[in-house]
């Protein structure tokens, strides 16, 4: 197939709104980038908002009557429960409530509907176009650090003296997927592109997704990626990841050296010399509160969705103990083995079949594990994705 045929499939594709659904869902932090430079358009930049609500709800509508032949009422009734969930939060914890009817819109509107996409998704079908809009993404990403942040702060429009946690976990899923590629096969193009995703990881200055990343990698290569020679490829990964230990210091110093000249934050490789790599006041003190009050609460009921803002502020950065604080002891043990037994089941299911498990993975490092490290679920559209993508694993099981 020439380039002349590709582009022509690849526009026949993209023109589908369907599939348009789904590489929108995908690609959504493209659209923070999109919104950037829209804004500076004349006319156009007034529209912003409502030009971004019709790139999202006319593909949508358009293809609604295909999407809904992909979801069941079982999906539905689950979604609605969830919401039903949310909102008797509210009247149940009043304490909970300005923070509460705060997210109220984007968990209904932008989170949550996530469910239906992993639940209707064919990743077979989308593996390709995944991967180009992760590419775009990370290099859109790159951009926007080594070029424009780095120009914008010398006149006072961007800050870049601070590390960007929020960007770091919005590119992660995206640095997942270019690694899972040139992991998959080899290419110079995707190996310096995964290379460019975990250098703005760590330029980014948060530990969770770098560690993210790593065990990613680690357990593609060792229990996931084709090969004829599986052990061989086992031994060279210890052996690799051996050597790696051996020269940390020195491999941290190179990076620390480079993100410096790029004029990149350093913070992740201070905090690595400074020893502090396993420590974080900040969260240690959130942590240590939460589980002082959970160990003495005499009842099962917790303190409600994101009831850990009326004690600390903030979440709790750690998804075990998001649910208990917020569901109890009883109600977040169940919740949590619930959670559990669905991701394990998923990747039986998926066990022979390497797109569809290492999706999976993907899903589950870049979601599930992100959120033992930040976050919360009521925020993280890919642990919904997650969800949705388990249920319909085992749809498939029962098939």
């Amino acid at each position: 197939m020439n380039i002349k045929q590709r582009l022509i499939k690849a526009i026949c594709f993209l023109s589908q709104p369907f599939n348009a659904v789904y590489l929108i869902a995908w690609g959504a932090i493209l659209l923070g980038y999109w919104r950037g430079i829209n804004n500076h358009i004349p006319i156009l930049g007034t529209m912003t908002d409502e030009l971004e609500w019709c790139i999202v709800l006319v593909p949508i509508l358009l293809s609604l009557s295909k999407l809904l032949k992909r979801i069941t009422k079982y999906d539905h009734m689950f979604v609605f429960a969830c919401f039903i969930l949310y909102v008797v939060n509210i009247l149940l914890y009043p304490q909970n409530e300005e923070v509460l009817l705060g997210r109220l819109f984007s968990f209904s509107i932008l989170t949550l509907p996530y469910y239906y996409i992993g639940v209707s998704l064919d990743i077979k079908r989308f593996y390709k176009s995944f991967y180009y809009i992760s590419v775009i993404a990370i290099y859109m990403c790159a951009f926007y650090e080594l070029v424009y942040a780095q120009s914008a702060s010398y006149i006072g429009e961007v800050d870049t003296s601070e590390y960007n946690m929020g960007l770091a976990y919005s590119i992660l899923p995206h640095v997942l997927m270019v690694s899972w590629s040139a992991l998959k096969k080899l290419g110079l193009f995707k190996i310096v592109s995964m290379l460019l995703g975990l250098l703005l990881l760590l330029s980014l200055g948060t530990r969770g997704p770098v560690i993210c990343a790593i065990v990613f990698i680690a357990v593609y290569l060792l229990f996931i990626r084709p090969s004829k020679y599986q052990k061989t490829m086992r031994i060279a990964t210890i052996s690799l990841a051996i050597v790696a230990f051996s020269f940390l210091d020195r491999f941290m110093m190179f990076m620390q050296m480079l993100t410096f000249q790029l004029g990149m934050s350093t913070r992740f490789f201070d905090k690595y010399f400074e020893g502090e790599m396993e420590t974080s006041v900040g969260r240690d003190y959130i942590r240590e509160t939460l589980i002082k009050e959970l160990m003495s609460d005499s009842t099962l009921s917790g303190h409600g969705i994101l009831g850990s803002y009326s004690y600390v502020n903030t979440y709790p950065h750690n998804i075990v103990l998001d649910f208990l604080f917020s569901f109890g002891w009883m109600f977040g043990i169940v919740l949590l083995l619930s959670l559990l037994y669905i991701i394990i089941r998923m990747l039986i299911k998926y066990s022979q079949n390497e797109i569809n498990r290492s999706f999976g993975i993907l899903l589950v490092a870049s979601s599930f594990l992100s959120l033992c490290f930040s976050s919360t679920f009521v925020d993280d559209a890919m642990f919904f994705m997650l969800l949705g993508y388990c249920i319909n694993s085992l749809r498939k099981q029962r098939v």
